[in-house]
């Protein structure tokens, strides 16, 4: 090779953004690319800090559910299990990590992601599964207490039937099964959860609820939280990957994503707040939690059980004397 002759990596490396033939056609400048630059670098680390106080905020509330009797319902059991499932999306990805680094694990990550894909999909569906059992039993409350029974057996086929769609999945390492097939069936997926919950909600207005499933409407809440949480940022892919652009479609949608993935993000923060402010127990267990009085609540204790107090009927009379009758 002469000495005026370069390298293919050698010529790409010395080529400027006046060099680009195509750059009279882009409304882009050189110090808009640098400064977009800083802005994809500050908004990882916005999301990171973020995130901190997200795990924070999921860790709180599991040990809310698990510390105090009232709050062990089926419902929570949900919200519960989706908490969990939740901060593994964060500690699976670090104990991969961490394993990569101590064993020098060679790996493409491709099982990693299709574990987390896995985790999402079951995530939304526990959500979807929580909005769906609320109306159902507030539609039909007699169908209540037989579900009850099974409820963990409900819960266990749940999990059986993800871990066989992991199992399989995780045999499949090629690139194409986690670009094309799995994001396919993520989608599919979340888009029946999706109209399944808009239906829902529009039936609710025609139905009359029972004293029990209004203390529980949060449910349906944190259902539709969870749920649309995921939507602006999966209209934000679909439209990338569907539509093609000029370079200035892709530098707006670059200034965008950060966005959409905030709201992803943090959503299990919004759920905490919502469910102080909606349910009354909930409350009670954030004050408790902070040391806060709870005076206010009368005879409410969170340290028994609903099927313990549902045990008593009190009996108020004017003199504010009370009586309390076994059942």
């Amino acid at each position: 090779m002469s000495v005026n002759e370069m390298t293919t990596e050698e010529e790409l490396h010395n080529i400027t953004f006046d060099d680009d033939p195509f750059g009279e056609d882009y409304a882009i400048t050189e110090d808009m690319w640098y400064y977009l630059r800083y802005y994809i670098e500050i908004s990882v680390i916005i999301r990171l800090i973020l995130s901190l106080f997200v795990i924070g905020a999921v860790i709180f509330l599991i040990v809310v559910l698990l510390r105090f009797k009232r709050l062990k319902i089926r419902t929570n059991h949900y919200i519960l299990n989706m908490f969990f499932l939740y901060l593994s999306l964060y500690l699976v990805p670090l104990i991969y990590i961490l394993f990569h680094f101590m064993f020098s694990l060679n790996s493409s990550g491709i099982h990693l992601l299709q574990t987390i894909i896995t985790a999402v999909t079951l995530y939304i569906t526990l959500a979807f599964m929580l909005g769906l059992d609320w109306f159902v039993f507030a539609w039909k409350p007699h169908l209540e207490s037989t579900y009850n029974k099974y409820f963990k057996y409900v819960l266990l086929g749940t999990y059986s039937v993800f871990g066989l769609e992991w199992a399989v999945a995780f045999c499949y390492d090629r690139l194409e099964h986690i670009i094309l097939i799995r994001p396919l069936f993520f989608t599919i997926v979340y888009l029946i959860y999706a109209v399944t919950l808009i239906v829902l909600n529009v039936l609710k207005r025609r139905i009359s609820l029972a004293a029990s499933s209004k203390k529980t409407q949060y449910a349906l809440t944190v259902s539709n939280i969870t749920i649309f949480s995921f939507l602006p940022l999966l209209i934000f892919h679909a439209f990338s990957a569907l539509t093609g652009g000029s370079l200035i479609f892709y530098f707006f949608m670059a200034l965008l994503e950060p966005f959409l993935s905030i709201i992803a993000i943090s959503h299990p923060i919004y759920i905490v707040y919502r469910l102080g402010r909606d349910d009354k127990y909930f409350k009670m267990a954030y004050n408790k939690s902070f040391k806060r009085s709870v005076r206010n609540y009368n005879d409410d204790d969170l340290d028994v059980s609903v099927d313990d107090d549902s045990s008593k009927v009190q009996v108020n009379f004017n003199n504010e004397t009370r009586i309390h009758i076994n059942k």
